[in-house]
């Protein structure tokens, strides 16, 4: 099962990960940062959530964890590197959407 075992919720049926539903609430966070157009780089990712985790982690260990939980997006498919940029694959969308909540729509 590897790392993709550890951010995808529930038990593995027959020793096969299923398709994810939910990610770890780190890995949520990362996917709906990355969700938008155009996906964000690592120093974005970092730089950008390191709100959410200065007051309990030195920068040093806040982007090893982040990294640790972006490597665990990869592995499970959740999300894609090209170019040294990341952007949500396979079931990321929908979760990074259902991380967000719904969003009022707009009128033109």
């Amino acid at each position: 099962i590897g790392a993709a075992a550890l951010i995808i919720g529930g038990q593995p049926k027959s020793g096969q990960v299923k398709a994810a539903e939910t990610a770890a609430p780190l890995g949520r966070l990362i996917l709906a940062r990355i969700a938008p157009d155009g996906g964000a780089t690592r120093g974005e990712i970092t730089g950008d959530l390191a709100a959410f985790f200065d007051h309990k982690l030195s920068p040093g260990d806040w982007r090893a964890t982040a990294d640790r939980e972006i490597q665990k997006l990869l592995d499970a498919g959740l999300a894609t590197e090209t170019r040294n940029r990341f952007k949500t694959a396979g079931a990321g969308p929908r979760i990074a959407a259902a991380f967000c909540g719904p969003w009022p729509m707009r009128s033109a």
